[in-house]
């Protein structure tokens, strides 16, 4: 009886361990995104605030540029997002489209 435990627990691990691996590669390659937006923000708020310096207009080039960072950020971002995620499926067929090819 003792033995089942260690095999029923060798195997609950593993499993846990396989499950934990599979989920770490699929999100994996969307890992680059939150700093992809964030450097997009910090580069246009260091472009406006430059400007502001360099014009002298105190928060203008720096509200300008860091709202354009912003959309820019979520754009390039939702972008990234849907590529990956198309990409993922293309890999994947799920079993729903095989069934709709059958018919």
């Amino acid at each position: 009886m003792n033995d089942d435990n260690k095999t029923g627990r060798k195997r609950s691990s593993v499993s846990t361990m396989q499950m934990f691996s599979e989920a770490m590669r699929d999100l994996l390659p969307y890992s680059h995104l939150p700093y992809q937006m964030a450097s997009s923000i910090l580069i246009m708020f260091g472009i406006g605030y430059g400007l502001d310096a360099w014009t002298d207009n105190s928060p203008l080039f720096t509200v300008i540029f860091s709202t354009l960072g912003v959309v820019l950020g979520l754009y390039v971002f939702i972008k990234s997002a849907l590529e990956l995620s198309n990409k993922k499926k293309r890999k994947h067929p799920s079993s729903n489209d095989a069934s709709d090819n059958s018919d």
